[in-house]
């Protein structure tokens, strides 16, 4: 008799949560560079799975990315551009660039903007598809790779994907990019130890990054994001004080 869908997702999981502790005990075992460079080749295979078999839904980036979803963040990241004299963007992860075109036409050509991500099907297809000088896009690593020099590093709903320390690691490679400024998405719900609390790479927990762990300083200025209680997006100068 076939397996029901339940009956798949089941296994599926079963079998992935075998899998990452297998993970987590051979990283025990391995020097940190080469430990650095595992949880890199980890990163990159479970965002890749995740896309190529739609993990997320139809819409490649999840539904947090379509248009009516980023109504408001749009409006953000056009506001700050103007506020702060923004002349170059790095979004990371750009996923499937399906909104951060609407900001670009209404900030104007002025603004070069580079899109990262770390799963190169996504990048040939945004390459293939943006038809602008103003737009590039590069196969990124944003939590390990060296960054491209913007002022405004735009890092929405990503962050929660992570690790603890992968996201330790995230905001100490945005503070030394040499970029201006970060925008990134944070929980403000008093999460307290369920802030510390692991979560495997792509799945979600909310993340409050102005409590321990990552105690990162009070933000320039905090947006709520509509229809979201407990979801913001915050600006940071960077680099981020210590």
């Amino acid at each position: 008799m076939p397996k029901t869908t339940t009956e798949m997702t089941f296994a599926r999981k079963y079998r992935e949560r075998a899998i990452d502790f297998s993970q987590r005990i051979a990283l025990k075992f391995l020097p940190e560079d080469a430990a650095a460079r595992y949880r890199a080749e980890l990163r990159r295979d479970a965002f890749v799975t995740i896309e190529k078999e739609r993990r997320w839904g139809e819409q490649a980036s999840g539904s947090g990315s379509t248009l009516q979803a980023t109504e408001n963040a749009r409006e953000i990241v056009a506001r700050i551009v103007g506020d702060y004299q923004i002349k170059s963007i790095l979004d990371v992860p750009c996923g499937d660039f399906e909104w951060m075109p609407l900001v670009l036409r209404a900030i104007g050509p002025d603004v070069s903007y580079v899109g990262g991500d770390i799963v190169p099907a996504l990048i040939a297809r945004n390459t293939a598809a943006a038809n602008s000088a103003q737009c590039t896009f590069k196969v990124v690593d944003f939590v390990s790779d060296p960054l491209p020099v913007c002022d405004l590093i735009v890092c929405r709903d990503a962050l929660q994907h992570l690790p603890v320390e992968a996201i330790k690691t995230a905001l100490r490679n945005f503070s030394a990019s040499g970029a201006r400024y970060l925008l990134a998405s944070t929980h403000l719900r008093r999460v307290g130890w369920k802030n510390h609390r692991e979560n495997r790479v792509g799945k979600c927990r909310d993340r409050n990054l102005l409590l321990a762990p990552f105690n990162l300083p009070d933000p320039i200025v905090i947006y709520g994001e509509r229809g979201q209680d407990h979801k913001f997006l915050a600006l940071w100068k960077l680099p981020l004080a210590e």
